[in-house]
């Protein structure tokens, strides 16, 4: 079954996987790979252009195979320990690897007739995922802005005398001292944690300018404006993942109140008399529709069972 599946992949394709086959599986995808990625000797004289192509069909056939052994590596597991007649939904981040191998399990788990609503409600994505995701439509807006705050707070904690001037002025300017935070650019939290920490600092980097001619990273006042108003909406977002993502109690009964209340702020966001927050957050409902449009009737159900 694994050879004959294997020669000709689809989408709808589920390939099974068991101890007695795992070594046919891997000898038919090493042999696979060699026969996409190794050409014959009438390919020798292939242009460039041609190898080129045959390379990318070969990553692709690779991962493919990575897929389809991820998914059918749970459906192994999920047998072994005797709950695959218990598993209803199964959540995951937003990537491809797991969509593919959602897939393979949503066949298998359909012919065994566990699932609810005809599996609509079978693959649920990662609470926590999918507000970052609406969260880097709001980043996008304001890119350039963030991308000048972390060129600043990386000029001024480079030096120990930069630090030194940029306490003085916040000394002179009567405000309480706190250390600017540089964020990592892959953790969507810690950004909101540089900007809404630069905000209480907005007077002080026009006066670190007319101290240093070399420093350019200045924001304009309309730049702060627009930071401000995003921060008050990624406020919402950062307390609902720091909630949702917590790993000393449960969180599957916390989703449908923290989510609502983030619907609740886009809807009220979406009519801001201010046409750059309506535009970015019309951006942000609509990826927040595209992946809790059905699950919420599973998030009820939780919040339903939890009474």
């Amino acid at each position: 079954m694994a050879d004959s599946t294997l020669s000709n992949p689809t989408e709808q394709d589920t390939i099974a996987i068991t101890p007695g086959n795992k070594r046919s599986l891997n000898e038919t995808t090493t042999n696979a790979e060699h026969s996409v990625s190794s050409p014959d000797n009438s390919g020798q004289n292939e242009n460039p252009i041609q190898r080129k192509k045959r390379a990318k069909t070969s990553i692709v056939w690779t991962k493919f195979v990575e897929m389809v052994v991820l998914g059918d590596s749970i459906s192994n597991c999920l047998m072994e320990w005797g709950i695959e007649n218990k598993v209803y939904t199964i959540s995951v981040d937003n990537v491809l690897s797991n969509d593919v191998a959602i897939r393979i399990l949503r066949k298998k788990f359909k012919v065994m007739g566990n699932l609810i609503r005809r599996g609509k409600l079978f693959h649920v994505r990662c609470c926590a995922h999918i507000l970052k995701l609406i969260v880097q439509d709001g980043f996008y807006q304001i890119r350039h802005i963030i991308d000048d705050i972390h060129e600043s707070v990386l000029y001024i904690n480079a030096s120990e005398s930069w630090i030194r001037v940029f306490t003085e002025i916040v000394q002179q300017l009567k405000l309480m001292f706190q250390k600017l935070i540089l964020h990592c650019k892959t953790r969507w939290n810690s950004t909101y944690e540089m900007l809404a920490m630069a905000i209480k600092f907005k007077k002080v980097f026009p006066k670190l300018k007319e101290t240093d001619l070399s420093y350019h990273y200045c924001e304009q006042d309309e730049d702060w404006e627009k930071v401000e108003k995003v921060c008050d909406i990624l406020n919402v977002f950062s307390g609902t993942t720091n909630l949702i993502s917590g790993s000393d109690y449960l969180t599957s009964n916390l989703f449908l109140n923290e989510v609502y209340l983030v619907k609740m702020m886009l809807d009220s966001k979406s009519e801001d008399e201010d046409e750059f927050i309506r535009n970015m957050v019309r951006k942000m409902k609509d990826k927040f529709y595209k992946y809790w449009g059905e699950c919420r009737v599973l998030m009820c159900v939780v919040v339903v069972l939890d009474l």
